[in-house]
């Protein structure tokens, strides 16, 4: 029997954040209405259930840094960290329906394109990043 390769595991985990990225980039880039829409819809579900997405994402990001742990020293293990931390840090601010909605608000109804533009430039740049260090690397 083979043994599970805790490096590829990470690897394919990245990539899909990568797909996951790019695809929001192109969406948050070309319809930003429809990001406001979605956001807005977003925004209105009750606590409970912002709270239980919260604690999924946290437990994520947490299994996500546990394994990166398991193969330090490789560039594919400083991404999977990052992405982690960001996935507890995620989770936190779900617990806080307050916090959530001021961080959600530029992407609201209110928001600007340009900004949501740019975020999806900045998810475009991570989704390129990460694809470099899964596939260019040879980590």
């Amino acid at each position: 029997p083979r043994k599970a390769c805790p490096m590829e595991a990470l690897k394919n985990i990245l990539l899909i954040f990568a797909a996951l990225c790019l695809l929001k980039s192109i969406w948050l880039l070309l319809w930003p209405a429809g990001v406001k829409s979605t956001v807005d819809w977003w925004s209105k579900m009750p606590a409970a259930a912002s709270r239980l997405f919260g604690y999924g994402a946290m437990v994520a990001g947490l299994i996500l840094i546990g394994m990166a742990i398991a193969e330090m020293g490789k560039p594919v293990v400083a991404a999977t960290t990052l992405l982690g931390t960001i996935g507890v840090v995620l989770g936190m601010f779900y617990q806080w329906p307050a916090v959530l909605g001021a961080l959600n608000k530029p992407f609201g109804s209110e928001g600007k394109d340009w900004v949501i533009r740019t975020a999806g430039v900045v998810l475009l740049v991570i989704a390129l990043v990460l694809g470099y260090i899964c596939l260019g690397t040879g980590a």
